[in-house]
């Protein structure tokens, strides 16, 4: 990996980190709506905000809009466990004695047992995910029934 490619990854992991932080805001606000908790009150982790939100999302009229619903919020859970696997791995790299610039970079994957290598394509698909998801849970949250 050059140094214009390292760049472009921390890059990407940087926007990756603060647009899934603007994707838990929603959800955070989401979970306050739905369930009707003081934000004080939710649980820390944004997959556990976004179990209670799945939950209440079952009680939602139509059932269109359930169905809807519970299929962002399955697909936020998807993206922000994704973005957890970089931004809290073990990131590995392996950089020759001889050279300045690093020959591999990879996060461990425990479930696998592996090292999976880091590359600007995975992590722009990451970003692009991030982005979908949020835009698609904007159009959702949107249907609901005002309070």
């Amino acid at each position: 990996m050059d140094e214009d490619e390292m760049q472009e990854v921390c890059r990407l992991l940087g926007s990756a980190v603060i647009d899934s932080g603007l994707l838990e805001h929603r959800i955070t606000h989401l979970t306050v709506r739905l369930t009707g908790k003081p934000r004080d009150k939710l649980p820390m982790q944004v997959r556990r905000r976004i179990g209670l939100c799945q939950g209440a999302a079952d009680k939602l009229e139509p059932a269109w809009l359930a169905a809807e619903m519970k299929k962002v919020l399955s697909e936020a859970d998807g993206v922000i466990e994704d973005r957890n696997y970089y931004v809290h791995g073990q990131w590995l790299i392996d950089c020759p004695p001889d050279e300045d610039e690093p020959g591999f970079l990879a996060v461990y994957d425990r479930l696998r047992n592996r090292d999976e290598p880091v590359s600007v394509a995975k992590l722009r698909k990451l970003g692009e995910d991030i982005a979908r998801v949020q835009r698609e849970l904007i159009r959702v949250s949107g249907r609901l029934p005002r309070p």
